[in-house]
C-alpha cells in the first residue's frame, strides 16, 4: 500500500518535471524574439536620412545625361565609394583600426599548428 502511494507521488512528479522542462524550453527558445532589457526602442525614422539623400542622388543621375569618367572619379574620390559618400565612415574599420587583430588566415594556421603539434 505504501510502495503504491510512492509510486504514484513519482509517477506525478516525474509528469510534472517533464511539463516543466517543456514550458521551460519553449520560452527560453522564444525568450530572444521578447527581446528582453532594450534600453532603448528603435525609431522608424532613425537611419532614413542617409537614405533619402542617397535616393535622391540617384535620382538625379538617372534623369540627367550620362556622366562622364571625370566627374565620377571625382565623386568617387571625395568619400569611401561613388554611391555611399561618407556615410557611416567612422563605423567602418580600416588597417590602422585593427593592429592587434588576426586575420582568419592566421587564426587557421595557429589552430592547424596547435592540433597538429599536440
Amino acid at each position: 500500500m505504501i510502495s503504491t502511494t510512492l509510486f504514484t507521488w513519482v509517477r506525478a512528479a516525474k509528469l510534472f518535471a517533464v511539463a516543466f522542462v517543456c514550458a521551460a524550453s519553449l520560452f527560453v527558445s522564444n525568450a530572444p524574439a521578447f527581446a528582453f532589457g532594450t534600453k532603448t526602442p528603435a525609431t522608424p525614422t532613425e537611419g532614413t536620412a542617409q537614405l533619402d539623400d542617397t535616393y535622391e542622388a540617384a535620382k538625379q543621375t538617372t534623369q540627367g545625361q550620362p556622366r562622364g569618367m571625370g566627374e565620377v572619379q571625382e565623386k568617387a574620390s571625395s568619400g569611401l565609394n561613388g554611391v555611399q559618400g561618407t556615410a557611416d565612415a567612422s563605423k567602418m574599420k580600416s588597417p590602422g583600426d585593427s593592429a592587434g587583430a588576426t586575420t582568419v588566415k592566421g587564426q587557421v594556421k595557429d589552430t592547424l599548428d596547435s592540433a597538429l603539434n599536440d
